[in-house]
């Protein structure tokens, strides 16, 4: 590099008007860390490629890097007005702004940056980035999770002001695991859920149907919800597979990934019903809206028809979290079905409701050479309060609205 430097340098004094020489000796400068030279260098690039973002960006940065925030403002602006979609012009800004006291402007283009080039995010934590990379990076990282940190703190703050601090310990120590600020210590050793523990519950791998006033509903509407089943299976209009098809499934869901021995007919996905499937079941939607389900939007609730093809087996896994419990009302029940959650197995029958709580593993079986299927719903686990239940319904709103600023 210094060599080739020398050579520029050279160029240099017989064609100062040589855009690519400056371009080179100012990356070549901040690499040495000679930022006043390297912005000396990008500054010349620049009025003779005015038009040219990457120059532009290379200003900007140097700018920074000699405390000239005010200039590299200027210049960062003007390489993303050259270029909306430059990601890294977008993340340098970002830090410009938040060293001038702008949260919000830096907060924008971090946000932008990571939306643009989402595999910005692993150069955090990669010892061989660059460091004029590696470290904007991990400013963007901390601030997304300073901002996300916040929305549920507010959400917090207010529901204690309205019900005590004490009625939110366990919405607190949530969200401490949810932000990855402690590790969870899990109740039971096979509670393992994939995505969220709420601590301080019960750790029960089944629950019993008394337990739940309205389960008597929904299974006295089972044989009007089965006669809707048996004409979804009549035909195979919106039967989709349970595992969605990948061209690389995880080795746990290879024999299942794209495949109709395990699949299902929803009525009600991320809290929302799917209308052409809704149309063709009334009854059993009838009796779904009087249920007290688990209501988190746009994750919950969830209702789905689950058909189980014969000689088929669903391996053993964990469920999302340990909030939300799973409800199977049983409708087609051969012999030789069963259900293992935790330690312990136990089989459907027709009419009646089985009650897990799948963050504990479990798998299911069905041995028999007939469909088995059920109707699927879910429910609060019965341990969480009301005011729990609402801070998480707010928490995961909130969160969902965060994602949809940060993500692609």
């Amino acid at each position: 590099m210094d060599g080739a430097a020398a050579v520029y340098r050279t160029l240099l004094e017989k064609t100062p008007d040589h855009a690519p020489a400056l371009a080179f000796l100012s990356a070549h400068a901040f690499g040495r860390g000679e930022f006043e030279q390297s912005a000396a260098y990008a500054r010349a690039a620049a009025e003779l490629m005015p038009d040219d973002p990457m120059l532009a960006q290379n200003l900007g940065v140097a700018l920074r890097e000699v405390g000239r925030l005010d200039e590299a403002r200027a210049a960062l602006a003007r390489a993303i007005r050259l270029q909306p979609d430059f990601a890294t012009a977008q993340l340098h800004f970002g830090t410009v702004q938040e060293q001038l006291g702008d949260a919000e402007s830096a907060i924008r283009a971090y946000a932008r940056a990571l939306q643009l080039e989402p595999q910005l995010e692993r150069l955090g934590a990669d010892a061989a980035a660059p460091a004029a990379m590696r470290g904007p990076v991990r400013r963007a990282l901390a601030a997304r999770r300073r901002e996300h940190r916040a929305l549920h703190d507010a959400i917090l703050v207010e529901l204690e002001s309205r019900c005590g601090g004490s009625a939110l310990e366990r919405v607190s120590d949530f969200l401490r695991l949810f932000h990855g600020e402690a590790e969870p210590e899990y109740a039971h050793p096979l509670q393992k859920p994939d995505w969220q523990y709420f601590p301080g519950l019960e750790p029960r791998p089944f629950f019993e149907r008394e337990e739940f006033a309205w389960i008597e509903r929904l299974e006295a509407g089972w044989r009007g919800i089965r006669d809707e089943l048996l004409a979804v299976l009549a035909g195979d209009a919106g039967i989709e597979p349970y595992v969605p098809g990948l061209e690389r499934p995880p080795q746990l869901w290879r024999e299942l990934s794209g495949s109709l021995d395990w699949s299902a007919f929803q009525l009600l996905k991320g809290g929302r019903p799917v209308g052409p499937n809704v149309a063709r079941c009334p009854q059993s939607m009838a009796v779904i809206e009087t249920l007290d389900l688990a209501a988190a939007p746009p994750h919950t609730p969830e209702a789905f028809f689950s058909i189980l093809k014969p000689g088929t087996h669903i391996p053993p896994h964990f469920g999302l979290s340990n909030l939300k419990l799973a409800v199977h009302l049983a409708l087609l029940i051969p012999a030789s079905c069963g259900i293992r959650v935790g330690a312990e197995t136990r089989h459907w029958e027709e009419g009646k409701c089985l009650i897990f709580d799948d963050s504990f593993e479990h798998e299911a079986w069905n041995r028999s050479a007939e469909l088995r299927a059920v109707l699927i719903v879910e429910a609060w686990n019965p341990g969480l309060t009301g005011v729990e239940r609402e801070a998480i319904g707010r928490i995961i709103a909130a969160s969902e609205s965060f994602n949809a600023k940060w993500q692609p």
